[in-house]
């Protein structure tokens, strides 16, 4: 049942771990026997955006063969995560859409909550991302309303309260932002988990950008750069590159702007994130367009 899997994962030279395909065959509890591969397939940075998607959509079937509701709600959520980092807006709604009344109707489970939650919050940063900032509030604002009846709590707590900070960032309410980038960040420490950590610390950094605390955010940045490098994470990497070539842009910095904005290029390139190549490219081009070499600038 999970050949195709294994198979796509081992094109792109990565192996399932053993015990994971040991449980999926001899776990009687399908949502047991499928969990494992589905946080295996989103977490791990050696698998690019492309091929995750593939292999969630894969465990959509496989939950779907299995008739397992909490998996096939659980990948859909996860798919349309990658969906959304790809652009393809329309999929990730529609996905996190069709999750949402799967996650209503499971009545004897309670994560199912935790999950109406992350589809909240995917939503809203969706909404966010198409600069829609009111339907993103109202769908991070029906999360923070569910998070009473949540047990479990601490994961979906800190992605609403990032969601919430991100797009008060974005309307320029800084204080506001910064108050719910504080309480995810303390939050997060309590999980230990640098993947959950870095996210918020990186929003915290981002606030010293937003008030033009250049040296400061790149203190922070340099700071959370070395914990990525502990944990081989490509996606904060690239965003945390791309934000120190902005402070030192802004400090008139050229040179070293130049080098983070390059840094960044090329990881883009080395990883096949081609999503990210237009922007990595006319960051380098606003370098030159500074220095007022234009026809560098145009070539970028």
């Amino acid at each position: 049942m999970i050949k195709n899997l294994v198979k796509t994962l081992k094109d792109n030279s990565i192996l399932i771990p053993k015990k994971d395909i040991y449980n999926f065959n001899k776990n009687s509890n399908s949502k047991d026997a499928i969990y494992p591969l589905s946080v295996f397939v989103f977490e791990n940075p050696k698998i690019n955006h492309n091929t995750r998607l593939k292999c969630h959509l894969e465990l959509i079937k496989i939950s779907k063969q299995k008739k397992c509701d909490f998996s096939i709600a659980h990948n859909l959520s996860l798919s349309s995560r990658v969906y959304s980092v790809l652009g393809f807006y329309n999929d990730a709604i529609e996905n996190d859409l069709e999750a949402l009344k799967i996650w209503r109707n499971i009545k004897n489970d309670s994560l199912a909550i935790n999950g109406e939650i992350s589809s909240f919050a995917n939503l809203g940063n969706i909404y966010l991302d198409l600069g829609l900032f009111k339907r993103a509030l109202l769908n991070f604002e029906k999360g923070l309303e569910l998070l009473k009846k949540c047990k479990q709590d601490l994961i979906p707590f800190i992605r609403i309260n990032l969601g919430l900070g991100h797009t008060y960032s974005r309307l320029n309410q800084y204080k506001r932002a910064e108050s719910y980038y504080n309480k995810a960040l303390i939050e997060s420490k309590k999980t230990k988990n640098p993947l959950i950590i870095i996210p918020c610390k990186v929003s915290a950094a981002d606030m010293k950008l937003n008030y033009k605390d250049y040296n400061g955010a790149i203190n922070d940045y340099k700071s959370i750069l070395n914990s990525i490098d502990n944990i081989d994470d490509v996606n904060y990497k690239k965003s945390i590159l791309s934000h120190l070539g902005v402070c030192y842009l802004r400090l008139k910095k050229y040179s070293l702007a130049k080098k983070y904005f390059k840094m960044y290029l090329d990881l883009i390139k080395d990883k096949n994130m081609f999503e990210d190549l237009p922007g990595a490219l006319s960051q380098i081009g606003q370098v030159y367009y500074k220095q007022k070499n234009i026809e560098k600038s145009l070539l970028f």
